[in-house]
């Protein structure tokens, strides 16, 4: 009997792409996408975020669960 996928399943990772940065749980599901813009002047005119700060968003993101777990106060290395 297989064992069924759980959802947003550790470890996420960052998959940087040509226009944006990915969060994929480990069965490869899209959890997040951060686009962002290189050009300043198409970057004002699409709202679009800078790659810095996308790639600054992003890895907050990734800390997400270990946040949950040091809010519900759980050590963060048991979960």
């Amino acid at each position: 009997m297989t064992r069924p996928v759980q959802p947003f399943a550790k470890p996420w990772r960052l998959i940087q792409q040509s226009d944006c940065f990915e969060i994929q749980d480990s069965a490869g599901i899209q959890l997040c996408c951060l686009v962002f813009e290189d050009d300043p002047a198409r970057r004002t005119f699409t709202k679009r975020l800078s790659k810095d700060d996308a790639r600054r968003m992003a890895r907050q993101v990734l800390r997400l669960p270990e946040l949950i777990r040091i809010a519900r106060g759980l050590d963060p290395a048991e979960a």
